[in-house]
Protein backbone atom coordinates (compact mmCIF):
# COMPACT_ATOMS: atom_id res chain seq x y z
CA UNK A 1 0.00 0.00 0.00
CA UNK A 2 1.32 3.11 -1.00
CA UNK A 3 2.17 6.36 1.90
CA UNK A 4 -1.07 8.16 2.76
CA UNK A 5 0.37 11.62 1.37
CA UNK A 6 1.06 9.34 -2.16
CA UNK A 7 -2.87 8.05 -2.18
CA UNK A 8 -5.15 10.22 -4.01
CA UNK A 9 -8.96 10.60 -3.61
CA UNK A 10 -10.86 10.94 -6.68
CA UNK A 11 -14.71 10.83 -7.14
CA UNK A 12 -16.99 9.22 -9.52
CA UNK A 13 -19.23 11.47 -11.44
CA UNK A 14 -22.14 9.37 -9.50
CA UNK A 15 -20.47 10.74 -6.27
CA UNK A 16 -20.18 14.53 -7.09
CA UNK A 17 -23.90 14.40 -8.37
CA UNK A 18 -24.71 12.66 -4.69
CA UNK A 19 -22.93 15.05 -2.68
CA UNK A 20 -24.54 18.28 -4.77
CA UNK A 21 -27.99 16.75 -4.74
CA UNK A 22 -27.86 16.33 -0.54
CA UNK A 23 -26.36 19.97 -0.61
CA UNK A 24 -29.26 21.00 -2.67
CA UNK A 25 -31.78 19.55 -0.27
CA UNK A 26 -30.70 20.98 2.64
CA UNK A 27 -30.43 24.46 1.10
CA UNK A 28 -34.01 24.09 -0.27
CA UNK A 29 -35.13 22.95 3.18
CA UNK A 30 -34.18 26.94 4.05
CA UNK A 31 -30.22 26.12 5.29
CA UNK A 32 -28.03 27.16 2.22
CA UNK A 33 -25.46 27.98 4.68
CA UNK A 34 -25.36 24.49 6.61
CA UNK A 35 -25.82 22.43 3.34
CA UNK A 36 -21.99 24.77 1.88
CA UNK A 37 -20.73 23.14 5.28
CA UNK A 38 -22.20 19.71 5.02
CA UNK A 39 -20.89 19.29 1.24
CA UNK A 40 -17.81 20.80 2.78
CA UNK A 41 -17.61 18.11 5.43
CA UNK A 42 -18.70 15.31 3.18
CA UNK A 43 -15.52 16.13 0.73
CA UNK A 44 -13.72 16.30 3.66
CA UNK A 45 -14.72 13.00 4.72
CA UNK A 46 -13.26 11.31 1.59
CA UNK A 47 -10.04 13.11 1.71
CA UNK A 48 -9.37 11.32 4.95
CA UNK A 49 -9.87 8.38 3.96
CA UNK A 50 -6.30 8.66 2.23
CA UNK A 51 -4.92 8.35 5.57
CA UNK A 52 -6.06 4.83 6.92
CA UNK A 53 -7.61 3.66 3.61
CA UNK A 54 -8.32 -0.06 4.73
CA UNK A 55 -9.82 1.60 8.15
CA UNK A 56 -13.53 0.32 7.22
CA UNK A 57 -14.39 -3.24 5.84
CA UNK A 58 -15.52 -4.58 2.50
CA UNK A 59 -19.57 -3.91 2.53
CA UNK A 60 -21.75 -6.85 3.76
CA UNK A 61 -24.12 -6.72 0.88
CA UNK A 62 -23.58 -8.82 -1.93
CA UNK A 63 -23.67 -6.02 -5.02
CA UNK A 64 -21.24 -3.91 -3.20
CA UNK A 65 -18.77 -6.48 -1.95
CA UNK A 66 -18.68 -8.28 -5.37
CA UNK A 67 -17.13 -5.27 -5.95
CA UNK A 68 -14.55 -5.30 -3.27
CA UNK A 69 -16.40 -2.07 -2.40
CA UNK A 70 -15.67 -0.32 1.69
CA UNK A 71 -18.84 1.27 3.18
CA UNK A 72 -17.68 4.23 5.86
CA UNK A 73 -20.53 5.76 7.54
CA UNK A 74 -20.77 9.44 8.09
CA UNK A 75 -23.56 10.41 9.87
CA UNK A 76 -26.69 9.46 7.50
CA UNK A 77 -24.30 8.46 4.70
CA UNK A 78 -22.31 6.06 3.30
CA UNK A 79 -19.15 6.00 1.66
CA UNK A 80 -18.68 3.41 -1.08
CA UNK A 81 -14.73 3.07 -1.84
CA UNK A 82 -12.52 1.14 -3.31
CA UNK A 83 -8.33 1.22 -2.46
CA UNK A 84 -6.39 0.97 -5.49
CA UNK A 85 -2.69 1.24 -5.59
CA UNK A 86 -2.19 4.74 -6.01
CA UNK A 87 -5.43 5.66 -5.04
CA UNK A 88 -8.92 5.63 -3.37
CA UNK A 89 -12.25 5.76 -5.85
CA UNK A 90 -14.90 7.03 -4.46
CA UNK A 91 -18.16 5.01 -6.06
CA UNK A 92 -20.66 6.42 -4.61
CA UNK A 93 -22.01 8.65 -1.44
CA UNK A 94 -25.35 6.97 -0.59
CA UNK A 95 -28.44 8.26 2.30
CA UNK A 96 -28.43 5.02 4.47
CA UNK A 97 -31.90 5.15 4.17
CA UNK A 98 -31.53 4.21 0.61
CA UNK A 99 -28.94 0.75 0.77
CA UNK A 100 -31.63 -1.70 1.45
Amino acid sequence: MAAPESLKVVYSDIAHQQIFAAMIYIARQGYPDTALRFADALYEFGQSLRYFPEKYAICKRKPFAAKQLRCAPLEHYVFLYRVESRRIIVHAVIHSSRIK
